[in-house]
Order: C-alpha cells, then structure tokens, then sequence
C-alpha cells in the first residue's frame, strides 16, 4: 500500500513539474510579447531590450522547475539503485553464511 501511494505521490509531482514547465515558457513567451507590444511606444530598442528582460525572468522559472524534475529522476534512480544493491547484499549474506 505504502509503495503503491509513493508511487502515485512521485507520478503526481512528475505531472506538475512538466505542467509548471510548460507553464513558464508560455508566460515567459507572453510577457516577452506583451514587453514588446509595450516598448514599442518608445522605440523599437527599448521594446527589444523589455522583451529580452521578460524572456530572462520566464527562462529562469522554467530552469528552476527543470532543476527540480533533475533531482526528482536523480531520486527515484537513487531508489532504484539502492534497492538492487540490497537484494545483492542479501545474496551475498545467503551465499556467505552456507560456507
């Protein structure tokens, strides 16, 4: 029971993670339009350069949630790993303790 709502717990995360990621480039690529639109009123530089600066911030929403979808895999890997580990481990005792 306990394996099976851990499961569904990482599964959930998973999901939310890609939605936040998408999320973010879609802001991010709405602001960056909306900057435009708005620095167009004091020259196509100043629109460029706002359009940028709204690009910069939704990039950094978006390299936050993907840092957090790294450590979400680099954990369940670590789970993963460490449970193969201990059914080796407890190979091993078997074979140790019949010599």
């Amino acid at each position: 029971m306990n394996i099976i709502n851990r499961n569904f717990r990482f599964k959930f995360l998973e999901v939310f993670i890609s939605f936040c990621i998408g999320a973010s480039w879609g802001i991010s690529l709405l602001f960056a339009v909306v900057a435009f639109q708005y620095g167009l009123h004091f020259g196509f530089f100043n629109a460029l350069v706002l359009s940028i600066m709204a690009l910069i911030g939704g990039f950094l929403f978006v390299a936050l949630f993907e840092i957090f979808s790294l450590l979400l895999d680099g954990y369940k890997e670590k789970e993963k790993q460490s449970k193969i580990l201990s059914d080796i481990l407890d190979k091993l005792d078997g074979k140790i303790s019949d010599n």
